[in-house]
């Protein structure tokens, strides 16, 4: 697939870690475990990776009752449980960062589940089943006890690749990332990457955990349209849009917005679709089933 699951196996030996991909591996921990309040005393509401990891994150909880919900959060960060009442997994309040690993610029996100890495990958050839130009993928990964072995459950282990020269743009600026002030383009580019692929690795998991799953790549694709490249979302002045919404989106009337946020996935859903669909009019009819049975 575009973007699909790869077996390490089929790797070659991975570029040694530079400061850009250490710089990088910062950016996405800071999407996936933001800090509450930055130092210029602005306080970030909107998270589109976060929002995914967190859905991720619950479907987990949910389907291992018996575990603690410690076990889903990597060293370094806090959870908290609400003094009183019933409560969602999803309203677990936390806190704190992992750290990042220099010798590889990766870290741990669901501990022995989710990990993120960032890495060159001009340096490389690219795995099979993911296209020469990805700038993000998937991978299991090797080594250490798994989750079945430790009794944690059925999931597998699984790391997303960043590709550093792919995400990181023209702002990138190592001394404002030392800062905590990161560039909004290198970002929101390695955001937007985080949240297709968590949107998609969630998938994975479920069927990892043998969950019945009806919904065919098509509605799959949409799903991370929605949440990546078509995401938006507004609070108070705050907004984020994904990148490949029109300009002046939030501006426009309810209508058109629902028009020209169908059309961003239309367009996403379908280029990556008919890569693998060889029949245009095919492809067109199970993207727009997959559109219907999400969207409406």
């Amino acid at each position: 697939t575009a973007n699909g699951l790869t077996s390490r196996t089929m790797m070659t030996t991975d570029p040694p870690s530079t400061p850009r991909d250490r710089d990088c591996a910062a950016l996405a921990r800071a999407a996936l475990f933001p800090l509450r309040v930055s130092r210029d005393g602005h306080r970030p509401t909107l998270f589109p990776a976060l929002e995914s990891l967190t859905k991720l994150r619950v479907d987990a909880m949910v389907a291992n009752p018996n575990l603690s919900h410690a076990n889903f959060f990597p060293r370094r960060v806090v959870v908290v449980r609400p003094v009183a009442g019933n409560f969602a997994a999803d309203e677990l309040q936390w806190n704190g960062q992992p750290d990042i690993d220099d010798a590889s610029a990766s870290f741990a996100v669901v501990p022995r589940m989710i990990y993120v890495k960032c890495m060159e990958c001009t340096r490389m050839g690219m795995p099979n089943g993911v296209r020469p130009d990805a700038q993000s993928y998937v991978r299991e990964k090797a080594g250490g006890l798994t989750r079945q072995e430790r009794g944690e459950g059925s999931e597998k282990s699984r790391e997303i690749v960043l590709c550093t020269n792919r995400l990181l743009k023209s702002d990138y600026d190592e001394d404002k990332i030392k800062k905590l002030e990161f560039p909004q383009k290198s970002m929101a580019s390695v955001e937007e990457a985080l949240a297709r692929e968590i949107a998609k690795m969630r998938e994975m998991l479920k069927a990892d955990r043998g969950e019945s799953i009806t919904a065919s790549a098509a509605h799959t694709e949409v799903m991370t349209a929605l949440a990546a490249e078509c995401y938006f979302n507004k609070h108070g002045k705050e907004v984020k849009k994904g990148s490949q919404l029109m300009n002046g989106y939030s501006m426009l009337p309810a209508p058109l917005q629902h028009w020209a946020r169908n059309r961003c996935v239309r367009s996403v859903v379908g280029r990556n679709i008919g890569r693998e669909v060889d029949d245009v009019e095919n492809s067109k009819g199970v993207v727009d089933k997959a559109m219907r049975d999400i969207i409406g």
